[in-house]
């Protein structure tokens, strides 16, 4: 992105609190939401009936977590077939892969829009099932785990990062853990458990 459309779009960019005059306002104008809170089920379940409050009736919610089922933010929402997983992987500026989640519920619209809005954001956008930890999270628990056994086994955290990094991996294994925190992971694995 050149300088001058980078600065374009900042100056777009409106920061609003809870408390500010013109959030209703401004949210009842948007297209789509792109949530990025923790994973916390009942936090991503209470922001989807905030917006539906103040959004228009075509908007798109669009949560961006590691595992939670995306059926399960849904499931009381006013407007379930609008609600969507974009799954961003860190750190986001340099990992191309969006996982797109539908539920079994998402209308195709609203499918489109997501792999509208990613595909303009540059990124590589995959649908994937709507299951714990969705695709890429099912994949890379294991092999957590297996770093983990390897530090325990004494391998130097250095060489881990870089041996993963040889072996083709966008960052190292240790470089990954750090970028996500581990706390994200961890809530993550339960969904995974």
């Amino acid at each position: 992105m050149t300088k001058h459309k980078y600065n374009l779009n900042s100056s777009n960019i409106v920061p609003l609190t809870d408390d500010s005059p013109s959030t209703g306002k401004h949210f009842g104008k948007v297209d789509m939401i792109i949530e990025a809170v923790f994973e916390d089920l009942d936090l991503k379940r209470k922001i989807v009936a905030q917006m539906e409050g103040m959004t228009p009736d075509h908007c798109v919610f669009a949560t961006n977590t590691s595992a939670i089922p995306i059926a399960d933010i849904a499931q009381d929402a006013q407007r379930p077939d609008q609600i969507i997983g974009m799954h961003y992987f860190s750190p986001v500026p340099q990992m191309p892969l969006l996982e797109i989640i539908p539920h079994e519920g998402t209308s195709d619209a609203t499918k489109a829009a997501a792999f509208e809005v990613g595909t303009k954001q540059g990124k590589t956008c995959i649908e994937v099932k709507d299951v714990p930890g969705f695709y890429v999270n099912r994949c890379l628990g294991p092999f957590l785990v297996e770093v983990s056994a390897l530090i325990k086994d004494g391998v130097k955290l250095d060489t881990l990062d870089k041996a993963t990094k040889s072996f083709g991996m966008p960052v190292g294994c240790l470089t990954l853990a750090d970028n996500v925190e581990l706390d994200v992971a961890g809530k993550g694995a339960t969904f995974l458990a």
